[in-house]
């Protein structure tokens, strides 16, 4: 309804046909001949039953000599070797198992072999980087479905905003990406394929969305792009390693000097970024790297960037697992997310600056370690908090990165970021993360889910319950319904809710 024009980009190899929008490429070849090399696959099957490994490349040999499959309890575990008689290929990309008694259905299965049939990942980035720059400079002659935007009237304001140093048929183009999508995103920025072949920048603006300090297993030989390093599933995953900020810095675990802007700095073709991050990606996915680069210190933003928390919010919001021990957290933060998306357009055409980054800031005590973290009492859900982090695999004989997570209130809701006006006015208290329970890998990080444990209705049925009961914090009929309102309108005040949002959720406060 704003008028933009949306353009979906397929750039994973290996998307099923007729599945999720995708790309072909070609084998990967030496000498002509098809290449063959080391790979692995892990699984957790999380229930009682099942026995099959699904393999990402096909096995170049059914030979069980030239294979291995190991078994541990959680991440970190001694890893024990199954013996081949308690396996066997069903075919070249499966493996049948039989698991063994003393294993919990959250155990980690990792068979390593000798794969096939690599696909050539890494052309993923030139996909997005050549069809964007096809779309802006490619004529209508040349079948080019977007060239007649240029025909269109220009509008001027004050900022002349048709004025575009790329030139082409369109003033911007923003890039949008969701969790694998956003670490793509900050992959595509560091591999520097925003600046296309002819010189000129292809992004405007990008938007890694849930990405956390990650990039990707995509430019790598027998990659697999959908899978990603998270603190029990395929922690040992390539992309998730240095450099995790956007400014070029030292690292000071390997001396290296990078960063995710590092190759567009030294072009000039820079966006200007949003980096967007859940509570969960704090957990999962490392995001106080984002904001410290793995030193122990704030380092600074370029200012062509901005880094948002969505405090309390769950990687994927809603999501139920029988591994899980609490339940689920619903928070819908995309309000937040749609008046981001637009704040980024009018930044790109120079129409106005954005909200001021809101992060959390180690040197203001917003970030600690995990060790150090306590929340809230809650007998009747049996409250614990996690001492697990997912953290990159440092190089041997290094130290590890320091990676923290935000500090909490007494309601145990983070204190940085922003704040929805259900996180703001609670109704209880908003995790990022759940915890695997018995049977299940207990005690390790439970995938991508959240939790929500909401608060008693009024102090006698506490039950030892330390946060302050809904009676309590809201005495009075329409008193949290105020505080939603006035929370709605901080948010649209400061730039994070559009008009419409902050309407509704007044509306439905009252």
């Amino acid at each position: 309804n704003q008028g933009f024009t949306l353009v979906a980009s397929g750039w994973q190899g290996d998307v099923a046909a007729r599945s999720l929008l995708g790309a072909r490429f070609p084998l990967a070849l030496s000498g002509g001949r098809q290449v063959t090399g080391p790979a692995a696959a892990e699984t957790i099957f999380d229930s009682p039953s099942g026995n099959k490994i699904a393999l990402g490349y096909p096995a170049a040999s059914l030979d069980q000599a030239k294979a291995r499959l190991t078994v541990s309890a959680v991440t970190g575990a001694p890893a024990r070797a199954i013996p081949a008689s308690a396996w066997r290929f069903a075919d070249a990309s499966t493996v049948l198992v039989d698991r063994p008694a003393d294993m919990d259905a959250g155990a980690i299965y990792r068979f390593e072999y000798v794969a096939r049939d690599a696909r050539v990942m890494g052309l993923g980035f030139a996909a997005t980087r050549d069809f964007l720059a096809w779309l802006r400079h490619a004529s209508r002659a040349q079948g080019n479905p977007l060239a007649d935007i240029g025909d269109a009237p220009c509008e001027r304001d004050v900022t002349d905003v048709c004025a575009n140093a790329q030139g082409g048929h369109f003033s911007a183009a923003v890039a949008f990406g969701a969790s694998q999508s956003g670490r793509y995103l900050r992959d595509f920025l560091w591999q520097g394929f925003n600046r296309d072949l002819s010189g000129r920048k292809v992004f405007d603006g990008v938007i890694p969305f849930i990405p956390g300090a990650r990039r990707t297993f995509t430019n790598f030989r027998f990659a697999e792009p959908g899978r990603f390093s998270r603190q029990h599933e395929d922690h040992g995953v390539p992309g998730f390693t240095y450099p995790f900020a956007y400014r070029t810095m030292i690292d000071p675990v390997t001396g290296k000097r990078d960063g995710i802007l590092q190759a567009c700095d030294q072009t000039g073709t820079c966006p200007k970024v949003f980096h967007i991050d859940t509570s969960a990606e704090f957990w999962q996915a490392g995001s106080a790297l984002v904001g410290t680069g793995g030193t122990d210190r704030d380092v600074d933003v370029p200012s062509e960037v901005r880094h948002y928390l969505i405090t309390g919010g769950a990687h994927a919001p809603g999501m139920t697992l029988p591994a899980c021990r609490y339940p689920a957290n619903s928070l819908n933060y995309s309000p937040i997310v749609r008046s981001l998306v637009i704040a980024m357009i009018d930044w790109s055409l120079i129409k106005k600056n954005p909200p001021a980054s809101r992060w959390p800031s180690l040197a203001k005590g917003e970030l600690v370690p995990v060790d150090s973290l306590s929340g809230p009492s809650v007998p009747a859900v049996g409250l614990t908090w996690p001492k697990v982090v997912n953290r990159p695999e440092a190089p041997k004989g290094k130290r590890a990165w320091p990676v923290l997570v935000p500090a909490v209130d007494a309601d145990g809701n983070d204190i940085a970021g922003i704040r929805m006006p259900d996180v703001a006015a609670p109704s209880g208290t908003w995790l990022g993360w759940n915890l695997r329970k018995a049977g299940y890998g207990e005690g390790d990080l439970c995938l991508l889910a959240g939790s929500h444990i909401p608060f008693a209705a009024e102090a006698a049925l506490r039950g030892g319950d330390t946060r302050a009961s809904l009676a309590e914090r809201y005495p009075g009929p329409g008193a949290r319904g105020a505080k939603l309102r006035e929370a709605a309108a901080a948010l649209r005040r400061d730039g994070f809710l559009l008009e419409a949002d902050a309407e509704r959720i007044s509306a439905a406060a009252r």
